[in-house]
């Protein structure tokens, strides 16, 4: 019995261990580099074994916080890198995407990975957080909250999902969303400027001399985007054409194909666009080989715009316009915002991020 009950109060007292030495780290009593009390002396604080004292150290050192020594100045140290200032979470609503599956979680990805080199932190991916509780991510990512190893949290979409959830409600963990703010919960939101997108396209396609302009995107534009669209396209004389604009399921791509070839199928030149305007890049490949399959000439009887989320890095065969957003700048600007609100309190609110050409974008890169 009275062996069950020592056994049983272990990991009690390996909590209380664990929350003291925590939050000395996390309030920066203990700063970078300090040298934390002995086995020993944390064993007589507790009223504990070494060994339990040992067991509770060697979670921590696991989890980031403490690092040990044993040369020299032997001892436990606070780790120069703990979790809480170097360890950001990227939450994703579904499940990690295939290669070109969705080009904006792809490209996310795949800046994550640069930044983590070029900022010195951790960027860690958790994949499938809809509000179901036995996700394994969704397991992971809460019990990283609950024990603070995260600086804060970007969210790749709205939260509408787990807006309920510990994942947005518990923890004094800085937060963003990559999109709108989230007004019940307070949690800001940093965006593209998909004004921008259209205004810079149109632009580009009337220095063209393109007057009959197509639209093809994805039917999550529709809405304001589309009304946002056709005031553009009223301000700069072009003719809106209803039966030129369309929306794609991006699970069935491959019907993109065939609407570039029925847009593309009329003979004479004013029957048909003399440009299209791809506004999501995961239609601008079944878009090229729509038009490869009617035979068109791209530049010589078409221009080809497309959105983009820059940097990308598969090449098309046919040549193309891109004009979209810097998702380094968007990913740097979310880590700017989650360290202000640790380091300040303050939520700052955030500007659109403009879309830009790919020239500017390459200048801004190669700055």
């Amino acid at each position: 019995m009275t062996l069950q009950k020592k056994r049983g109060r272990l990991p009690v007292e390996q909590d209380k261990i664990s929350a003291y030495v925590r939050e000395n780290i996390i309030s920066g009593r203990w700063p970078a580099g300090h040298k934390i009390p002995t086995h020993i002396e944390l064993g007589k604080k507790f009223g504990v074994t070494t060994v339990t004292v040992q067991r509770t150290l060697s979670s921590l050192v696991s989890d980031g916080f403490l690092r040990v020594n044993m040369k020299g100045d032997r001892g436990t140290f606070v780790n120069e890198t703990p979790p809480h200032i170097f360890n950001y979470a990227l939450v994703f609503p579904s499940a990690q995407p295939e290669p070109n599956q969705n080009m904006f979680y792809t490209t996310l990805l795949d800046v994550s990975k640069g930044l983590q080199c070029e900022l010195g932190i951790t960027i860690t991916p958790y994949y499938w957080i809809d509000g179901n509780p036995v996700r394994p991510d969704y397991i992971r990512l809460v019990n990283d909250i609950k024990k603070e190893r995260l600086a804060g949290i970007i969210f790749a979409s709205p939260i509408f999902l787990i807006e309920k959830t510990p994942v947005v409600l518990e923890g004094d963990i800085p937060r963003i969303i990559i999109g709108a703010e989230d007004k019940k919960s307070g949690i800001p939101g940093i965006g593209t400027n998909t004004s921008s997108f259209i205004e810079k396209s149109l632009d580009y396609l009337v220095s063209r001399n393109c007057s009959r302009i197509a639209f093809i995107s994805a039917r999550g534009q529709k809405g304001k985007f589309t009304e946002h669209l056709k005031l553009s396209f009223a301000g700069k004389g072009l003719a809106f054409v209803p039966h030129w604009h369309h929306f794609c399921h991006l699970e069935w791509t491959e019907a993109a194909v065939n609407i570039v070839r029925l847009l593309m199928s009329p003979r004479t030149e004013t029957e048909r666009p003399d440009a299209i305007l791809v506004g999501n890049d995961n239609l601008i490949e079944p878009v090229c080989e729509g038009l490869k399959l009617a035979g068109v000439r791209v530049p010589g009887e078409l221009e080809l715009v497309s959105h983009c989320n820059f940097p990308r890095s598969s090449i098309l065969p046919l040549p193309v316009k891109f004009i979209g957003y810097d998702i380094h700048g968007l990913m740097q600007r979310c880590i700017e915002m989650l360290k202000l609100q640790r380091s300040s309190g303050k939520t700052s609110r955030a500007k659109s991020i403009e879309a830009c050409t790919d020239e500017e974008y390459a200048r801004l890169r190669h700055k």
